[in-house]
């Protein structure tokens, strides 16, 4: 009896979030009359999944490590506003600047959090609050624009051609490379990844310009559907994407049961609900409120109560 139950424990995180996208996709498609699936909704559904799937693949390899980074949107609103800036001199420099501003910030986060010991709760925390700031300084005025002929450069083709891009690098990494291995095994027992020969501090660091290099893409892909960067650009990215990937079923505490899939899987609910949502006439406090619910049931199944130490 208690090897079922245990092995009920194991199973249901593994499954749930399979189910759990097959009800949310069936259950709008038919509030919605069968419009969610439809062709004409084809782009906005890829519209939200583009960057829930940047994000959950890069927030993978941090919250594998039990690492959280809260500084994702602030980091998309400076890379978006320098890359604004940088438009001015010319537009083709708009991608290669935010990438850039992007890994310096992961930079930031890794040295607090890697050298400095911070724990990465409060660590990225803080630094999102810098990089706040420094969006402001920057904006001025309040936005910066770029070329308007830049939006001709945001097309479906190209979305779906980086999204696959990310997902087929990401898969390789995470799981068939020493990288993702790494992460795992340091989200599993520090000690014993660095008894193993593994220095901790360059893979949080690694694994944190990993995901502020993501975030300046993201950045860029904002920029070329708006044409315009604010102080708002980017605001509620982090929350959607570690939303996102505990509904998929990454463990909050990381270590080897880790998986790619979550990324995907939760990107997808992620996607749907809010799409969904929206054609079903909900208020943002309504969705606000469901999310939160969503985002209190993932922890609480996917929370591994042997661990205590939660973020590292």
């Amino acid at each position: 009896m208690n090897e079922k139950k245990l092995d009920i424990k194991e199973l249901l995180p593994k499954y749930l979030p399979f189910a759990g996208l097959v009800i949310v996709v069936i259950f709008f498609q038919i509030v919605s009359g069968g419009r969610l699936l439809s062709a004409g909704n084809v782009n906005s559904l890829v519209n939200e999944l583009f960057t829930l799937i940047l994000g959950t693949v890069a927030m993978s390899f941090l919250l594998s490590q039990g690492c959280l980074d809260f500084s994702i949107g602030a980091i998309v609103a400076l890379a978006a506003a320098v890359a604004a800036k940088a438009s001015g001199i010319h537009p083709f420099l708009v991608l290669p600047v935010a990438i850039i501003v992007g890994g310096l910030a992961g930079v930031l986060n890794g040295f607090v959090h890697g050298i400095l010991k911070v724990t990465s709760f409060i660590a990225t925390l803080a630094v999102s609050f810098v990089l706040s700031g420094i969006v402001v300084w920057v904006l001025g005025s309040g936005s910066l624009n770029v070329p308007y002929a830049m939006l001709k450069w945001d097309s479906m083709a190209l979305r779906i051609g980086v999204m696959v891009v990310v997902l087929v690098a990401g898969y390789l990494l995470f799981e068939k490379s020493h990288i993702g291995k790494e992460c795992k095994i340091v989200g599993a027992n520090p000690e014993f990844a660095r008894q193993s020969g593994i220095s901790v501090t360059k893979v949080k660091i690694r694994s944190f310009i990993m995901m502020g290099m993501v975030a300046g893409v993201v950045a860029f892909f904002a920029l070329i559907r708006s044409a315009t960067a604010s102080s708002s650009t980017g605001a509620g990215f982090e929350v959607n994407t570690l939303n996102a990937l505990l509904i998929g079923g990454m463990p909050l505490t990381g270590g080897a049961t880790a998986r790619f899939r979550s990324a995907v899987i939760g990107s997808c609910i992620m996607a749907v609900l809010s799409l969904g949502m929206n054609m079903w006439g909900l208020g943002v406090l309504t969705q606000q409120i469901v999310k939160g619910v969503v985002f209190l049931f993932a922890i609480s199944m996917t929370f591994d109560r042997k661990n205590a130490a939660v973020i590292k």
